[in-house]
């Protein structure tokens, strides 16, 4: 973990971003220099794909379209010829959208405001969170599919509105970025549709009982 302020973190906190100081995944959106341009477009890439798939085609895709202009100046059908791998044909057609209206708006530049974020075409709640938060650095919490099974599962439930609070909730401040990366990551590496509990570093605050049926299975077994 890296060396700041860790005062205000609980123990729940430390131990989830001590697991992924080890487990964290590798993609080239996630490395230092990444500009809120090329944050804006992966995250709507990531948007119902999995990010191995994304990472497929990132380094085509800003190889193309380096920034806004060239974006915003493509065909559709050029865009599409890219990330045709990742499927749902309507995005490409949204992130032109999108690129026009940034530069159309805001001259080119990434707003730092979710309103303003969301004003933009094809950008919504989780672009808009996943921007503020890992390009912006502001305290911002990021739901999609893999932390919102693992809301499900911490709060024993399937309310989808509670799961959103929840996560608002536990969200650390100042470890914005660092704390929502770990619990993507923990979606996708422990929390999955068959989980592995016993290796969760969130298990002491978690109400679905998978621990205590592995532990049962694995004693059975033996």
């Amino acid at each position: 973990m890296q060396d700041r302020e860790t005062a205000a973190l609980l123990p729940h906190h430390l131990l989830l971003l001590d697991w992924w100081s080890t487990n964290r995944r590798s993609f080239p959106w996630r490395q230092d220099g990444v500009s809120a341009y090329q944050m804006v477009v992966t995250e709507m890439l990531l948007w119902k794909t999995r990010a191995e798939m994304v990472d497929g085609v990132w380094w085509q895709f800003f190889s193309t379209f380096p920034d806004v202009d060239a974006l915003a100046k493509a065909e559709e059908h050029d865009v599409q010829a890219i990330i045709a791998p990742l499927g749902l044909r309507k995005r490409s057609a949204l992130l032109v959208g999108m690129a026009k209206s940034l530069r159309a708006r805001f001259d080119g530049v990434v707003p730092a405001d979710r309103g303003e974020l969301m004003s933009l075409e094809g950008v919504g709640e989780y672009v808009s969170s996943a921007v503020l938060s890992f390009h912006f650095k502001l305290d911002a919490a990021v739901f999609d599919a893999n932390v919102r099974r693992v809301m499900f599962r911490l709060l024993g439930s399937d309310d989808e509105a509670a799961a959103k609070r929840y996560a608002e909730s536990i969200l650390p401040p100042g470890w914005s970025a660092e704390w929502n990366y770990a619990l993507l990551d923990l979606g996708a590496i422990v929390c999955r549709w068959k989980p592995s509990c016993l290796g969760c570093p969130l298990a002491s605050i978690c109400v679905t009982p998978h621990q205590k049926k592995e532990r049962h299975a694995s004693t059975a077994s033996g």
